[in-house]
This record gives C-alpha cells, sequence and structure tokens, in this order.
C-alpha cells in the first residue's frame, strides 16, 4: 500500500497519516485530534501506522451510528421475519422439485419466481452442484 508510511518509502511519498494531517490543517483543524469512527472494519496495519504517525492526535470515539444499528426496531424486526418468511417459501419449491440431473439454474429460478409472485421485490438464490468423488474417479478413469 504506497499511500502507508512505512521505512521504506518514508520520505519519498506521503503517508496516509500525512495526507489526512495536511487536509486538516488546511481546514483549521490542526490543533485538534482526529476521531476515526469504523476502527474495527480497518485492517490492522493502517490502524497501527495512523496511530504511530498521528500520535496524540489520533482517536477513537464511540461509533454511535453502529451502536444504533446494534439495536433493532419493532419494525426492523417485523421487516426482518417477513423476509426470513419469503426466503423460507423460496427453498419449498427447491425441496419438492430438486431431482438428480436437474440444472442449478432450473431450481433457482423457480425459487425466485415463487417468492417475487409472494411480494418479494427482488430475489437472489445461489446454487451450487458438483459431481461425487465416485463419479470423477470414474470420469479420470476413462
Amino acid at each position: 500500500m504506497p499511500w502507508l508510511s512505512t521505512p521504506a518509502n518514508r520520505g519519498r511519498q506521503k503517508s496516509l497519516a500525512a495526507e489526512t494531517l495536511a487536509i486538516i490543517d488546511e481546514n483549521g483543524f490542526g490543533d485538534k485530534s482526529i476521531g476515526v469512527v469504523g476502527i474495527e472494519n480497518m485492517p490492522h496495519p493502517v490502524h497501527e501506522l495512523l496511530g504511530q504517525d498521528l500520535g496524540w492526535k489520533f482517536t477513537v470515539p464511540r461509533d454511535i451510528v453502529a451502536e444504533l444499528r446494534y439495536a433493532k426496531t419493532l419494525d426492523e424486526v417485523e421487516m426482518m421475519r417477513r423476509a426470513a418468511q419469503r426466503s423460507d417459501l423460496g427453498f419449498e419449491p427447491m425441496v419438492k422439485m430438486a431431482r438428480s440431473g436437474m440444472r442449478g439454474i432450473e431450481i433457482v429460478a423457480e425459487m425466485e419466481r415463487v417468492i417475487r409472485r409472494k411480494g418479494a421485490d427482488a430475489a437472489k438464490f445461489s446454487l451450487g452442484s458438483a459431481t461425487s468423488p465416485a463419479k470423477r474417479r470414474m470420469q479420470a478413469s476413462r
């Protein structure tokens, strides 16, 4: 990652921290600390180098948006239930119609057709298949 400040590129190229500090200084906030939310989604080397390069300015504030997402409202819970019910409806045709020799795309098409007829705006199922180890050995021996 060329934008990371490492011993190999230090001095030749601005690090992410140096770029960040330059932007903050340009906007008149150079004497303030820098709060980074979503740190749990940041690669550890990036987090570590930012902490080293920014020093005292680097802080990890409470991520109130993430905290709000953790607690579901009654409406969100109801939407999750309806989504799960529609998904279950899509799996019923798979159980009923799947037979040896059928192509996965035929099964998925029927699954999607059923839940769309029940009111789903979008449907996305994925179905893979593979030959059995015994069949692969038979084909390889030919």
